[in-house]
């Protein structure tokens, strides 16, 4: 982790304490004398407390976006396929890895698959999640290693590891009135959802209550067709791509509702994928074939400052390596980009994915990549080590 986001931890994590010690003080005193003023002093600082842990929160959370870049990461070239996984009986959509290493997967089967590896490194299907009643769009895994899923039935699904390790559905999420197609969650805890609820295409807030059941809370209206495409920033807001070939941005008012706070425009087709970057800049690619990188003007406006074109067909997954390098996918195959010497984006890599067509991608903190494809399997790929990335010189 970056030292100054260390830092910057520990200042706020410092002025908590500090604010702690008054309140100790002040709190002592007021039992006391039993002074009113002094009761409502307490009140004052109470609300600073809390709302430096808010900060704090948050700043945490950031901080978790810079694994990323940490200096122990090898910059990995000429990828190669080092293993296939086999199981779905249908095109896999998506994929997630657990906070313990394994893989889950999501396909047009309907079926969740969970791969573990073996001392060797080598993975095999140890679990399989049966509930969805059709194909499934989206995965995501909170910090505790909950699993959420999403698809063509309708409903969210949150899945729970038991004692004996295996998972099982938890909760089920209603109120989506057409398929699931995006999932993330915010740093408070809340699911965000996207999809098509017929002529209302929203993102959906799920809160969950004091006796564990979640519900949805908020619906966000503004897209003029389906949502294709989630993300959060480490402060909260929400970034969403959709079939209307916008990317929308959302914010919290002083109430803490989400508002649509800009709405940005380029792309000449649907919206399929988005990326965050850890220093906050947006990655956008769809059907148009290209990719859109997004940066804050010095008023906090989001522009297109870069175009990324070599893709021949739609872009359907983004991902970036812990060296700061982005990977993309579509029905053309897996490319790799980095940074030039003009500070503009080249396409340094293919992968050799033979007629197999991307459907989604993730990377593991090692720098391996994870692929899955139309073609109903799962390819794992390593590359060699090229010591210390751009975004880890020491």
């Amino acid at each position: 982790m970056r030292p100054h986001v260390c830092t910057s931890i520990l200042i706020q994590l410092d002025a908590i304490r500090a604010h702690k010690d008054e309140f100790t003080e002040r709190y002592t005193a007021v039992r006391v004398s039993k002074n009113p003023a002094d009761a409502e002093s307490i009140s004052t600082i109470k609300s600073l407390i809390e709302k430096e842990i808010d900060i704090l929160k948050k700043r945490l959370w950031s901080a978790f976006f810079y694994f990323r870049e940490l200096e122990s990461v090898e910059r990995k070239t000429d990828y190669k396929i080092t293993q296939i996984l086999e199981g779905h009986k249908a095109a896999v959509h998506t994929l997630q890895f657990l906070p313990d290493g394994r893989i889950v997967s999501g396909g047009i089967d309907s079926a969740i698959r969970i791969w573990k590896p073996d001392n060797e490194g080598i993975y095999t299907n140890t679990d399989k999640l049966i509930g969805h009643k059709n194909g499934i769009c989206t995965l995501q895994v909170l910090p505790d290693g909950r699993i959420i899923s999403g698809g063509y039935d309708k409903v969210i699904r949150i899945w729970d590891q038991g004692p004996d390790g295996l998972y099982t559905n938890t909760h089920i999420l209603e109120g989506h009135i057409n398929r699931v197609n995006a999932l993330q969650f915010l740093p408070d805890g809340r699911i965000v959802s996207g999809g098509s609820d017929d002529d209302v295409n929203v993102l959906r807030i799920w809160e969950q209550d004091s006796d564990g059941v979640y519900t949805s809370k908020s619906t966000l209206e503004g897209h003029t067709d389906l949502i294709s495409a989630l993300q959060v920033f480490p402060d909260g807001r929400i970034v969403s791509g959709g079939y209307d070939n916008v990317l929308r941005i959302w914010d919290q008012d002083s109430n803490g509702a989400y508002i649509n706070t800009q709405t940005l425009e380029g792309h000449a087709d649907w919206v399929r994928a988005l990326q965050v970057l850890p220093d906050g800049r947006i990655i956008s690619g769809g059907n148009d074939e290209v990719m859109r990188i997004w940066e804050q003007d010095f008023y906090g406006v989001y522009k297109n400052t870069r175009i990324l074109e070599g893709h021949t067909s739609g872009i359907l997954t983004l991902q970036a390596l812990p060296d700061g390098r982005i990977i993309s996918g579509g029905y053309d195959g897996i490319r790799v980009w980095e940074l030039d010497s003009a500070e503009g984006y080249k396409n340094s890599m293919m992968l050799d994915t033979g007629e197999r067509a991307i459907a989604t991608l993730q990377v593991l903190p090692d720098g391996r990549i994870i692929s899955g494809g139309f073609d109903k399997t799962i390819c794992i790929w390593d590359g060699k080590g090229e010591g210390l990335g751009e975004n880890g010189e020491r």
